[in-house]
């Protein structure tokens, strides 16, 4: 099955505030939630019913009712308490790199562009760490692991990249 096919229910903390949202896997293109038909704005409810109610109206095949948690108020509360050259757990980059593919997936999805950054170069060291920082069986040799330090430079180029992309999201959307 193309994985274009199937959506995926994702809790959102954001704002202090809980929603549902619909994930689809981009396949080869990019990641993307779900847009509401009506409005550029992404499709959010606050019960499982509702979503999947809609879900059936735009004809969609949810894989699985389980849904994955994305916390952006802890994101912001991890990213402001990250340290440089202090030593970052697995937990810690799962958070951090699984908000900021959501918080780019819903950039995207409502076209908002990408920031740009005074340091692209550090952004980019940030995510690659940030990524191997997962330990993912793929990657990581067998009985090894890898926490990343981040430099002062990287720490501050994903706080502002981050607090601006999803400022301009809120600002689009108008939702959270």
């Amino acid at each position: 099955m193309n994985p274009k096919e199937l959506t995926y229910i994702v809790s959102l903390r954001a704002c202090g505030q809980d929603y549902l949202l619909l994930w689809q896997d981009g396949g080869d293109a990019p990641d993307e939630y779900i847009v509401s038909p009506e409005a550029n704005l992404t499709l959010l409810t606050k019960t499982l019913d509702e979503l999947l109610s809609k879900a059936r109206k735009l004809g969609l095949k949810v894989a699985d009712q389980e849904p994955t948690t994305i916390d952006l108020d802890r994101l912001f509360r991890v990213l402001a308490a990250l340290r440089p050259n202090r030593r970052s757990s697995e937990r810690t980059c799962q958070l951090l790199l699984d908000g900021w593919n959501t918080i780019e997936d819903m950039a995207r999805s409502v076209g908002v562009p990408l920031p740009e950054t005074i340091d692209p170069e550090s952004l980019r060291m940030a995510y690659d760490k940030l990524f191997y920082g997962n330990n993912l069986p793929s990657v990581t040799p067998e009985g090894e692991s890898y926490n990343p330090l981040f430099s002062s430079q990287e720490r501050k180029e994903m706080r502002n990249y981050l607090r601006r992309l999803w400022q301009a999201v809120m600002e689009t959307t108008r939702q959270f």
